[in-house]
């Protein structure tokens, strides 16, 4: 479907406070790519673990971006983690849930809302059926696809991109198809990722435009456990901790991109951040938790807090550290497991640490139990600082 967009909407998208930075010119904004999948943990590819053996094609979005070395969701299932994608609202705030049944409320303001509004094309291809229109992940988009299989989406993302005027903004979220009873094993093996792997390459390389700037985002909604026996989702590291990749637009008005960056961030900083790359502005009603992504370390990693939560448990990150309080943990220093994402002795580690059994500090305790009283500043109050 062939869109015009006339200089007549563009500044009506200024006055709503959707308007272009000073400087930029809007027929060079970038087209945005936001690649998806689930149960992708780190160690599953090369440029995070060594070992790996599948994931080539996504590392080399590290090769001219960043490489997110902590990077958390806010949920172990996919349903509260791509609505805060879409949002960049903490779970409490948007209100969907691991329950099917849950939706984004009306009023919630998504990312392909906000790009919409700005002039931009947008469409959604999404090959899980849990994160269908009924719960309306769909809004704000022109095309919503919620029941494609990974085989047809990359030609059906470039056949949609080839009938629209750019910019335009593709969300493509790629998993496997699941047959009941398969382990966790078989559906992580080698030959799964490699399909993956090459999935999202070819459709990287079918969305390219070599007479416009692409910004590319590649995550994972969750990770997944240890165990080979699928269990059902836990509130911890394994779970949580995902890749992420971020390859700027080259017209963006910021460094680029050429380095691992180790501030954590989180799920909730991937609409502010494409937001940023379309050089639009925030409408002073868009109340986001997260903030756009760092282009680099600072010194000193800002001491950011990311929260997660299920089934009345709550596992906080703060700088390096991280505990997990269950409802019955908030009285005793001694039940809530804890830890350091990177050891103090060894910062440059990216090895998620096990989860701890033997019982926390009482400082370390008494320190993130603060962060769940009521009235402390949230995510949105300690994004990180830009250098």
């Amino acid at each position: 479907m062939q869109r015009t967009r006339s200089w007549v909407a563009l500044f009506a998208a200024v006055v709503a406070g959707l308007g272009l930075h000073c400087g930029e010119d809007p027929l060079l904004r970038p087209n945005l790519l936001l690649i998806t999948t689930e149960e992708v943990r780190p160690d599953d590819l090369p440029c995070y673990d060594p070992t790996a053996e599948n994931g080539h094609g996504m590392c080399d979005l590290a090769e001219e971006g960043g490489r997110f070395v902590w990077a958390f969701s806010p949920s172990p299932t996919p349903g509260p983690a791509a609505a805060t994608l879409l949002t960049g609202r903490s779970p409490d705030r948007h209100g969907v849930s691991q329950s099917v049944a849950s939706f984004l409320p009306g009023p919630e303001t998504t990312l392909a809302e906000l790009l919409q509004q700005g002039g931009y094309a947008t469409a959604a291809f999404v090959s899980n059926a849990e994160l269908n229109r009924s719960r309306h992940f769909h809004q704000g988009f022109d095309l919503y696809r919620d029941r494609i299989d990974l085989e047809s989406v990359v030609e059906a993302a470039q056949g949609w991109a080839d009938s629209v005027e750019a910019p335009w903004f593709i969300w493509a979220h790629l998993i496997r198809p699941e047959t009941a009873g398969q382990t966790q094993e078989a559906l992580t093996s080698a030959a799964e990722r490699l399909r993956l792997d090459r999935s999202v390459t070819e459709l990287i390389a079918a969305l390219s435009d070599e007479t416009r700037p692409r910004g590319v985002l590649l995550t994972s909604l969750h990770g997944r456990g240890d165990s080979a026996t699928r269990p059902a989702p836990q509130l911890d590291l394994p779970h949580l901790r995902v890749p992420l990749f971020w390859q700027a637009p080259n017209s963006s008005n910021r460094p680029g991109v050429t380095r691992k960056i180790r501030t954590p961030v989180s799920l909730a900083d991937v609409a502010p951040t494409l937001i940023e790359a379309a050089a639009l502005s925030f409408p002073e009603t868009t109340q986001m938790d997260g903030a756009p992504l760092p282009y680099a370390d600072l010194p000193k990693r800002p001491s950011r807090t990311l929260l997660a939560k299920r089934n009345g448990e709550t596992l906080i990150i703060h700088g390096a550290e991280w505990a997990l309080f269950s409802p019955d943990s908030h009285a005793s220093s001694e039940r809530a497991p804890s830890g350091r994402l990177w050891p103090a002795s060894d910062p440059s580690s990216e090895k998620t640490p096990a989860r701890e059994t033997q019982p926390s500090s009482r400082a370390r305790h008494k320190r993130l139990t603060r962060l769940l009283q009521p009235g402390t500043p949230g995510p949105d109050q300690s994004a990180p600082v830009r250098p």
